[in-house]
This record gives C-alpha cells, structure tokens and sequence, in this order.
C-alpha cells in the first residue's frame, strides 16, 4: 500500500464515518440500537464506497474481491475514527495494563 493509497483509504474512511453517524442520528436519537449494529452498517457503507468510487486499498487484490477487502477496510477505519472522536479509545485495554487507580473509562454527563 503506498501514500496515496492510504491517504484515499483515510479520506474514505472519514467519509463513511460521517454517513453512518447521520444515520445513527438521524434515526437512533436514543441510542437503543447497541454498538455492534452500526459497526455492520459502517462496513456496509464501506464496500458501497469501495465499489461506487473503485477503491482498491490492496495492490495485489483486484476486482470483487479487491473491493469487497476495500470495505471492509474502509469501515473498520470509519469505526476507529468514530471511536477516537467520539472520546473513547479505540480497542479495549487488557486488564492489569494500566497502574492501579488509572482507568480509561468514558464519563457521561449526569442530570441534576
């Protein structure tokens, strides 16, 4: 993969972020739908890109193939990139990795 691919591969990524999270928000206010649902939606999103802009991440994968790998690339970015804007870490911490009394937790705003 070279530079250029990847700066593709990051713009799309960020491209398919911003679309899935409009459809969260447009359609789940409440948050009622769980996390694992929309990270299927955001590899969806990511082989729609991957076949309507022709994006081949890999070199060595051509075709469907290519692009169905390109997707799933895309929307694994497009969910990494959710994570780190939207505050939180990107993959869980391993117990025991950080010292005692740090945690990595995300705060949620309380109502009086």
């Amino acid at each position: 993969m070279n530079a250029i691919n990847l700066t593709l591969a990051l713009f799309y990524a960020a491209f398919v972020q911003k679309a899935t999270d409009f459809l969260r928000n447009s359609f789940d206010v409440h948050n009622k739908v769980p996390k694992p649902y929309w990270q299927i939606v955001s590899f969806g999103f990511g082989m729609l890109a991957a076949f309507a802009f022709k994006v081949d991440v890999f070199a060595t994968l051509s075709g469907t193939t290519g692009k169905l790998v390109s997707g799933f690339v895309l929307g694994a970015g497009a969910s990494f990139l959710h994570d780190i804007s939207d505050g939180g870490t990107p993959a869980p911490t391993p117990k025991g990795l950080l010292p005692s009394g740090y945690t990595l937790t995300r705060s949620k705003p309380t109502t009086p």
